[in-house]
C-alpha cells in the first residue's frame, strides 16, 4: 500500500514538474501515513521512471522479480527498459507469473532523517508526547528495515514447502 500511494503522489507531483522524497512511510493498524518533501526540478522529474517498478510474482512458489521502468545512463539521463524481464514460466516451479504495479521502487524512508527523529523522540519525555512509547517503537522498526521492496514471512515460506511453521525466535 505504501509503494502504491507513493507512486500515485509521485505521478501527481510530476504533472507539476515536482518530485518527492519520502522521509518516513508508515503502515499502522488499518491505515498508512507518509511524510515527504516536495521539490521543484523539471530535470529530476524526467528521472521518475527510474523509481517506478513492476513486480512479477509466481502463482506457485511466490518467488518474485522486480523491474524498473527505466534506468540511468552514464550521461546522467534515463533510458526505458526493453525486452521481457523474465520467462513466461517460473524457473523454480514452472508456475505462471502475475504482474503488479506500477509502484514506488525507491526507498520508503530517509534513514538520516529517521535517525535524527528517533534521537529527538528518545530525548523527549513521556509528558511531551502521549504516544511516546509507540512512536519510539515505530521509529525503531523503521530504522531497522532493509531497503528492499518485498520480503517473505516464515508462514509463507512454510506454506510453500509444506511444513510446520517454526517459532519466530527459532527462525
Amino acid at each position: 500500500a505504501l509503494r502504491i500511494l507513493l507512486h500515485a503522489i509521485s505521478t501527481s507531483a510530476s504533472r507539476y514538474q515536482r518530485y518527492i522524497q519520502p522521509l518516513v512511510s508508515l503502515s499502522i493498524d488499518f491505515y498508512v501515513r507518509v511524510f515527504l518533501r516536495v521539490y521543484s526540478s523539471p530535470i529530476t522529474v524526467k528521472k521518475a521512471c527510474c523509481k517506478t517498478l513492476q513486480v512479477y510474482t509466481c502463482s506457485g512458489c511466490k518467488s518474485f522479480h522486480t523491474r524498473p521502468l527505466g534506468r540511468m545512463t552514464e550521461k546522467n539521463s534515463f533510458t526505458p527498459m526493453t525486452g521481457p524481464p523474465i520467462n513466461s514460466s517460473c524457473e523454480f516451479c514452472d508456475g505462471k507469473f502475475h504482474i503488479g504495479g506500477p509502484m514506488w521502487g525507491a526507498n520508503l524512508h530517509d534513514q538520516e532523517f529517521v535517525k535524527r527523529l528517533l534521537e529527538d523522540v528518545r530525548n523527549a519525555s513521556t509528558d511531551d508526547y502521549k504516544t511516546h512509547s509507540r512512536m519510539l517503537g515505530m521509529l525503531t522498526l523503521v530504522s531497522e528495515e532493509i531497503d528492499f521492496p518485498f520480503y517473505y514471512t516464515p508462514s509463507g515460506l512454510s506454506g510453500i514447502i509444506r511444513c510446520t511453521v517454526p517459532p519466530l525466535k527459532t527462525f
